[in-house]
């Protein structure tokens, strides 16, 4: 009598880290008793460099893997569903799901990690160890033998066991390995430049500079200040769009059908920044410019000056994205 091919499902949020690792391990160490998926409830539609960096370092293959939702599986029958984060374990499965045996594996992600390459490397190497250790102890159960209530006391018993013996043993076996190679090196937040760190320094920099230049050479600011297309001014346009088109390149195309995970986030966005913030930069600049400063300023000019307050939000929209590029949200996200 043939043997029964058990199908086994590592569920994460993002499917780009953790859950690729066990995948690739029920594979590797399943000896063909088990076929591995691996998924997210709100993928992200890339794979952590770091985690194919972790696989090509113990030696099992880093092709074949993808980001992907959980409902582009709907229609596999799965025994089994590990969840190897406390997010994902906390979610409710789709329907097609809820017959399959769950276990609750979390294991701290390591692509959240910071620090050098050594630790973040180290990182890796413990979440690797730690699923490895509880997929062999699942793979070496008995399960044709036990009932199904049986499978999931041991299912709950192996997330008892957080394999760290294991992972200590595989960072002493891989110490001469923690230099990455070139192109292997695992996802993680680069250090800020030299300009993005001292942004500020360089914004007041421009402004300075631009008050002198209006100074000393005021006609050629005239003139160019008369280069305009239905009131748009060309030069402005021109240095707007070098500023905004290499954070536009940046973005994942092949990522934006996911929009539709995220339906919460994007409507708040959306909210915030078209509806609130206007008209709170509007109410700033009515109290401001119109009433507490009004004295100070030309009678003439002032509907100019409040009209400016609020386009100056509109700027603070386009510098956001390039100020946050590598910030703490991008390395959450994963550039997403």
């Amino acid at each position: 009598m043939s043997q029964k091919i058990y199908n086994v499902l590592v569920l994460c949020t993002g499917n780009s880290c953790r859950s690729v690792m066990g995948e690739a391990l029920v594979t590797h160490l399943g000896g063909g008793r088990f076929r591995a998926y691996s998924a997210g409830s709100h993928p992200i539609g890339r794979i952590n460099q770091g985690a194919l960096a972790t696989l090509e370092r113990h030696g099992l293959p880093t092709e074949g893997y993808s980001s992907k939702s959980w409902e582009s599986l709907e229609g596999i029958e799965f025994d089994i569903l590990i969840a190897v984060c406390d997010s994902a374990a906390g979610e409710t499965c789709p329907v097609y799901l809820s017959q399959a045996l769950r276990a609750n594996w979390g294991v701290q992600d390591p692509g959240h990690v910071t620090g050098t390459p050594e630790e973040i490397i180290a990182a890796f190497d413990e979440a690797f160890a730690i699923l490895r250790h509880r997929i062999q102890r699942l793979v070496d159960l008995p399960l044709d033998e036990l009932t199904r209530d049986d499978i999931a006391v041991e299912l709950d018993q192996i997330a008892l066991e957080d394999g760290k013996d294991s992972a200590k043993e595989e960072r002493t076996d891989f110490r001469e390995d923690l230099t990455p190679t070139r192109g292997t090196e695992p996802s993680t937040a680069q250090p800020l430049s030299i300009f993005e760190r001292y942004l500020t320094v360089w914004v007041l920099f421009c402004i300075l500079a631009g008050v002198l230049i209006g100074r000393w050479m005021p006609q050629t600011i005239r003139s160019l200040a008369h280069l305009e297309i239905s009131e748009v001014n060309l030069p402005v346009a021109v240095l707007i769009w070098l500023m905004v088109i290499p954070m536009l390149v940046r973005v994942d195309l092949g990522a934006l059908h996911e929009l539709r995970h995220h339906l919460r986030g994007i409507s708040v966005t959306l909210l915030v920044n078209w509806l609130v913030k206007p008209f709170s930069m509007a109410f700033l600049a009515w109290v401001f410019i119109r009433h507490a400063f009004s004295d100070y300023l030309p009678s003439e000019q002032i509907d100019s000056y409040i009209s400016g307050l609020i386009l100056l939000y509109g700027h603070g929209v386009c510098l956001e994205p390039l100020m946050q590029r590598r910030s703490s949200f991008h390395t959450l996200s994963g550039g997403s």
